[in-house]
């Protein structure tokens, strides 16, 4: 996962951005071959108006092509966090992209009419020292434009506040197997990452949460003639009873998870009380467990309760689904046993995903070997 942070060009503030402009002047020099000299100043004069005018849009004109393709292109999951991060900061008052893209837009068209005017004005300067002047208020001119506060300078602050956003979406490894931790707010699914993961799991911020995401690994080396594995365990934001149109950018991102990720489902359930009534009442997780569940019936999934350590009463355990692990980070009951049941959930997964790989081999050597008989002699 790396399209918001390595396909995007840099963007600066409108000074910067000049400054940076500025910097396509020292490729322009006086040409000797041109002998009068208002004719050299004059054509000096255009050719850096033109050198300076290229400095600035074609970075602009980069970015443009650029935040489509990275919108465009994206693997599925990155670009619906795209998608997330762009709708959370609507939410606070900030632009739509395609706002933000045509605030650029507007602003290379003004750059490059400045530019157009003051370089035709200077050709036809009628002295060296008026094209001079032309040159000196085509760069005043382009100058106000990007570091004035105007409107149209504002698109590039705008645009940064985006990129800086974007490049806080933590980095996953999107073609890896993926345990998802999903449940209600509360339930403990971030101390289950930690306790199962080989290493020290990431804590990472979303650009549109007040909650940290936990990413953890399970690492196994290859060992005689049985496959290594790698395996990336997720904790997800927490998902509240309720239907899609009323799910947060958190909510959909556990949804966009699951939805674009090769995944296979650990659901936590707490029956102890301890979560909250408001939004982790037993009725509440049950419920949303179930909705999951018919969401993605054909996933490797395991019901975990969490906090084993804590006395729950035997009619309350009896409401948790058919064979559930009962587990506790407190007292390490049933930890072994969870990792060694996120384990087979990784095989069962990866046969999952190869089935129809070898679905489809299947049916390409029965096609070839339909080809290969000699047809029957009609008589």
């Amino acid at each position: 996962m790396g399209a918001f942070r390595k396909g995007l060009p840099d963007i600066f503030v409108g000074k910067t951005h000049f400054k940076r402009g500025m910097r396509a002047l020292r490729g322009v020099s006086v040409d000797a071959n041109v002998k009068n000299q208002r004719d050299q100043t004059c054509k000096f004069a255009a050719t850096s108006i033109d050198a300076l005018m290229k400095g600035l849009t074609v970075p602009l004109s980069q970015s443009i092509k650029a935040y489509r393709a990275a919108f465009k292109h994206a693997h599925p999951f990155e670009a619906t966090v795209g998608d997330l991060v762009v709708r959370a900061r609507v939410k606070q008052g900030e632009p739509e992209l395609a706002e933000l893209l045509l605030g650029l837009k507007g602003l290379r068209a003004e750059t490059s009419r400045l530019a157009k005017q003051h370089a035709a004005a200077a050709k036809k300067a009628t002295s060296s020292s008026e094209a001079e002047v032309i040159l000196e208020e085509a760069v005043a001119a382009l100058r106000a434009l990007y570091e004035g506060g105007e409107s149209l300078s504002t698109a590039l602050d705008d645009m940064l506040g985006l990129q800086k956003a974007l490049r806080r979406i933590p980095v996953l490894e999107l073609h890896t197997l993926s345990a998802v931790l999903v449940g209600t707010p509360n339930v403990g699914k971030s101390s289950l990452v930690r306790a199962v993961s080989t290493g020290l799991p990431e804590v990472n911020d979303y650009p549109f949460t007040t909650r940290s995401v936990t990413i953890g690994h399970i690492v196994e080396p290859p060992e005689g003639l049985q496959e290594g594995l790698r395996l990336q365990i997720m904790d997800t934001p927490g998902l509240l009873d309720r239907g899609e149109e009323l799910r947060n950018e958190m909510e959909k991102l556990t949804f966009a998870s699951l939805a674009h990720l090769p995944t296979a489902v650990v659901f936590v359930l707490d029956p102890s009380g301890l979560s909250g009534e408001q939004h982790s009442s037993l009725e509440q997780q049950l419920s949303v467990r179930a909705a999951l569940r018919a969401r993605f019936p054909s996933r490797p999934w395991l019901d975990v309760v969490s906090k084993a350590d804590l006395h729950v009463p035997q009619e309350t355990l009896a409401r948790m689904p058919p064979g559930f692990l009962h587990v506790s980070v407190v007292s390490g009951h049933g930890m072994q046993e969870l990792g060694a049941a996120v384990r087979r959930l990784a095989a069962d997964l990866k046969v999952a995903l190869e089935a129809p790989l070898r679905r489809d081999r299947a049916a390409a050597e029965k096609r070839a070997a339909g080809s290969a008989v000699e047809p029957e002699a009609v008589p």
